[in-house]
Parts: C-alpha cells; structure tokens; sequence
C-alpha cells in the first residue's frame, strides 16, 4: 500500500530537484517495475504449484521479472518514440 505514495513522492522530488525529463523516467521506472513484480509474482505462483520446488520458482520468477521489466521499459520507449 505504500508504493504509490513513496512513487509520487520520489517523482514529485525528481522533478523539482532534477528535471521533467528525469521525473518523467522515475515514473516509466516505477511503473514498468511493479509490472514486472506482477509478472514475478505470478510466476512463482505457477511454478509452486506445479514445480513443488521453492528455490528453483524463486529462480524462475526472479528471471521471468527481469525479463518482463525490459520488456515493458522497450515497448514504452517504442512507443514514445513514435509520437
């Protein structure tokens, strides 16, 4: 519950300490990140309940996190780039 708050919090500093440019990349940071502790989370819960194997699911969902951050940080930059 507390991410949203510490988010706007670090943008709103970003922006007045930094740049708009720097905020702006806080932002798509943030963002795409909890993405991908969505897709970790998710992950994990598979591989449990599929796996029966703690460690190797923490692996899986580490990297399938990581993976799915890049993902979303090039589609976003793809997209911004285009407009």
């Amino acid at each position: 519950m507390l991410f949203p708050a510490v988010m706007v919090a670090a943008i709103i500093m970003a922006g007045f300490f930094e740049s708009p440019q720097h905020a702006s990349d806080v932002a798509l940071g943030a963002t795409t990140g909890m993405l991908g502790c969505t897709v970790c989370v998710l992950t994990s819960v598979v591989s449990v309940t599929y796996l029966h194997n703690w460690a190797l699911s923490l692996v899986i969902a580490t990297v399938a996190w990581f993976l799915s951050s890049v993902v979303c940080i090039r589609l976003v930059q793809g997209i911004m780039s285009k407009s």
